[in-house]
């Protein structure tokens, strides 16, 4: 924050990566016609990284909740967080794609 333009582009690309990641979900449902393409791998692979990436987030949050509650201070690193510095990002992240992914699949003629 000491510097606003590289703040700025974080920012900036935080906000290009929630527009994106969302597009496929707000065209879908300002679409008139119905779905009716029966649903095939990616659609069940894309549900199952929802899935995956919502419980990573909830884990997550729960050990780092407890870590917190515990007394302790500094970086977590145990658990999942022995993999990743942030692994709640990372289940955000993936839940996000993952339902881009969902929805791309049901878009187009």
């Amino acid at each position: 924050k000491h510097k606003p333009r590289v703040f700025l582009i974080y920012w900036m690309v935080q906000g290009l990566w929630c527009l994106l990641t969302g597009l496929p979900v707000y065209l879908q449902l300002s679409q008139t016609r119905r779905d009716s393409k029966p649903l095939g791998l990616a659609d069940y692979a894309s549900w199952a990284g929802w899935l995956a990436g919502f419980s990573l987030e909830v884990v997550a949050d729960a050990q780092k909740s407890a870590w917190k509650a515990a007394g302790n201070q500094g970086f977590i690193d145990s658990g999942v967080w022995k993999y990743s510095q942030h692994p709640n990002y990372f289940g955000e992240m993936l839940l996000w794609a993952s339902l881009c992914v969902s929805c791309i699949n049901s878009l187009g003629p």
